[in-house]
């Protein structure tokens, strides 16, 4: 996805918001709530979390606490970027906040502490 954005700022003359990118997943570790720090072609600022599954587009997949939490308070900039169908014939489409109005959420792991 990362080579998707630049080539999309790229294609919509930003070489410049292309080189700003990072992959802040690889860069910093998993954690920010969002894998990729990315723009608009107008500047403003995109931050993509990235789900992939090798089922079909309805296929389920689990979000973090992090990554809710930044869709809510970011929900200008942040998206889920859904790769699906993997590696046969992959799909791709977006969701924005909020996450609800597409999809169903239910907490599935608990913390444990002493």
């Amino acid at each position: 996805m990362f080579d998707h954005e630049c080539a999309f700022l790229i294609a919509n003359d930003r070489a410049d918001l292309a080189r700003k990118i990072e992959w802040t997943s690889q860069e910093h570790g998993d954690g920010a709530g969002y894998d990729i720090r990315s723009y608009a072609p107008d500047g403003r600022e995109r931050l993509i979390e990235v789900k992939a599954t090798r089922g079909g587009p309805t296929t389920d997949f689990f979000l973090t606490r992090t990554e809710r939490e930044v869709s809510l308070e970011r929900p200008d900039a942040w998206r889920l970027y859904r790769l699906h169908d993997l590696p046969k014939t992959p799909g791709l489409f977006q969701l924005k906040p909020p996450l609800e109005v597409a999809v169903n959420l239910s907490a599935e792991t608990w913390r444990a502490r002493f």
